[in-house]
């Protein structure tokens, strides 16, 4: 008869769905060049890229936060903005944070992009026009096609990562599988 081992086995998963996010972008800009390959819309390639660009922002966001802020979870409860989950990060990091230039000022304006996508305004108008009325569609292709969706996730990940010393993070998804002693 052998001796059981006691052993520690681990199971070790590290994995920020933002960076999952950032690689749907790219389907969508393979997309958008050849939309007979997609079973999607073509209409709706720059709508999902500006939804993924938000979706991977904020969860490079919500790593920094969680990283940063042992509470984080018990602020970031329910109605939580963009701009106030930016803001809480650069006042912990204790560095100050411009809305109204660069960056994070082209962020904000894609997110709340994002929430007229999220909260439509009904539209119903006859006027005499040459000009179509514009939907969200229109203008979020004509605002934001993937390659402006994709450079806004990019640049503010990048600047986000860079301002809380957490670079390392920026392609950090990883399976690590369970590994120990074999059981008898």
């Amino acid at each position: 008869m052998t001796k059981k081992q006691d052993s520690k086995n681990e199971f070790a998963l590290v994995h920020n769905p933002g960076y999952d996010f950032l690689r749907l972008i790219d389907w969508m800009q393979e997309s958008e060049t050849n939309p007979s390959a997609s079973i999607i819309a073509p209409y709706f390639f720059p709508v999902l890229a500006l939804l993924g660009a938000c979706f991977a922002i904020e969860g490079y966001v919500s790593m920094v936060g969680q990283k940063l802020d042992a509470d984080w979870e018990e602020f970031d409860k329910g109605r939580v903005t963009f701009k106030q989950k930016i803001k809480k990060i650069y006042s912990m990091l204790d560095r100050s944070i411009d809305f109204e230039k660069g960056i994070w000022q082209r962020a904000n304006l894609m997110f709340n992009k994002r929430g007229k996508l999220a909260h439509p305004c009904f539209i119903s108008s006859k006027k005499p026009s040459q000009q179509k009325i514009p939907d969200i569609f229109d203008v979020i292709a004509k605002e934001y096609p993937p390659t402006i969706s994709k450079e806004i996730a990019e640049m503010a990940i990048d600047i986000l990562l860079a301002d809380s010393n957490l670079c390392k993070f920026r392609h950090f998804s990883k399976l690590e599988t369970y590994h120990g002693i074999p059981r008898d």
